[in-house]
C-alpha cells in the first residue's frame, strides 16, 4: 500500500489524506437531489455518490432469477455526471450473513472483489489480514483485490492474493476509549476522493456503528 488515509466522523464525514507528501482534506455533504457530494478543501466539487434503487419490476425479476438476492448499487459520478465506478451489494434476504459486494470501473473494465479469509491452523479459524488497519471486527471492514486474485510462481503454482496486492483496505481503528476512526489505504485505480466515496458507500450500506 502506498497511500494512507483516515476517515473520521459519525454523520458528517471528513476525509483527511496524506498523499504524495501533501495533506488533503475532503468533506462529504448530503443533498436530496444530488446524493452525497464530496468537496475538496477549497470547496470545489470533486465527485458525487448516489444510490441507484432498482424498480419493483427489477426487484421481482432479481428474486425470480437469483433466488432471494436483492442488489443495492451505488454510483460514483464525476462533477459532469459521468460514472467513475459502481459498487454493488448483494444481500440475501432473511439470512444473517454479510453482504457480498463488488466494485466495477466501466471505462477500464476492472473489477474488484473482497479478498477471501485464509485458514489459520494456529488459531483454528479463518483469518483475514488487514495490515494492522482494523483493531476490531466490523461488517464494513474489507480488503479489495482485482478479480484475478491468483498469481503463478516460478513453478507454475498459484497463490491466493495477499494484503500486498490489495487495491483498497478499510478497517475500523480505535483512537481511544470512546473515539473511533476508519482507516483507509488505497492505490490505483482509486484516487483520494474515490476512496472516500467507496468508504461512504460501505457505511451507507452497513452503517457506521456496525
Amino acid at each position: 500500500m502506498h497511500d494512507g488515509c483516515g476517515l473520521i466522523g459519525t454523520e458528517s464525514f471528513t476525509f483527511r489524506a496524506a498523499f504524495e507528501g501533501e495533506q488533503l482534506t475532503y468533506i462529504a455533504k448530503k443533498s436530496l437531489r444530488q446524493g452525497t457530494c464530496i468537496y475538496d478543501d477549497s470547496g470545489r466539487l470533486v465527485c458525487r455518490l448516489r444510490c441507484v434503487l432498482p424498480t419493483l419490476w427489477a426487484r421481482m425479476r432479481y428474486v425470480a432469477l437469483c433466488g432471494n438476492s436483492i442488489p443495492e448499487t451505488y454510483e460514483c459520478l464525476s462533477p459532469e455526471g459521468h460514472v467513475q465506478f459502481c459498487v454493488t451489494f448483494h444481500k440475501a434476504v432473511g439470512k444473517c450473513r454479510p453482504s457480498e459486494f463488488s466494485v466495477s470501473f466501466p471505462f477500464s473494465g476492472e473489477r474488484l472483489e473482497p479478498m477471501e479469509p485464509q485458514w489459520n491452523w494456529e488459531k483454528q479459524s479463518f483469518v483475514l489480514n488487514f495490515g494492522g488497519l482494523a483493531t476490531f471486527a466490523a461488517s464494513s471492514n474489507c480488503v479489495l483485490c482485482l478479480v484475478e486474485p491468483f498469481s503463478s510462481d516460478a513453478h507454475g503454482a498459484s497463490e491466493p492474493a495477499s494484503i500486498n496486492s490489495a487495491r483498497f483496505v478499510l478497517g475500523k481503528h480505535s483512537l481511544g476509549p470512546d473515539e473511533v476512526a476508519c482507516k483507509v489505504y488505497f492505490r490505483q485505480p482509486f484516487c483520494c476522493a474515490h476512496a472516500f466515496a467507496l468508504a461512504l458507500a460501505k457505511f451507507s450500506h452497513h452503517g457506521f456503528e456496525d
